[in-house]
């Protein structure tokens, strides 16, 4: 009986391992296949921002780009729709070098 209960934990944990892994389609896409929707509303949302990575994921059924940008003070990540709705900001202050 304990080696089957073993067994049946064992599987159901592999099982949730390998669905979650699925679920997370997000991938890193270049600047040239993010809508310009998208792209205009990271810049309209954090004026001067220089974008320097993009990823794509579905959440929730939506498309949602994540642009990776900086300013002169600091660094964003914003989340946007892909029809140009901006639902989160995220900034950090970049840190002084030299």
């Amino acid at each position: 009986m304990e080696s089957t209960m073993k067994a049946l934990l064992t599987t159901s944990t592999l099982l949730f391992l390998l669905v979650a892994g699925c679920l997370s389609s997000e991938r890193t896409v270049q600047i040239a296949e993010v809508p310009e929707v998208v792209i205009d509303a990271a810049m309209a949302a954090v004026p001067g921002i220089e974008i320097q990575e993009v990823s794509v994921d579905s959440e929730k059924g939506q498309t949602v780009y994540e642009i990776e940008g900086v300013t002169a003070s600091s660094e964003f990540e914003i989340e946007i729709s892909e029809d140009g709705q901006v639902l989160e900001i995220e900034e950090e202050e970049r840190e002084n070098e030299g």
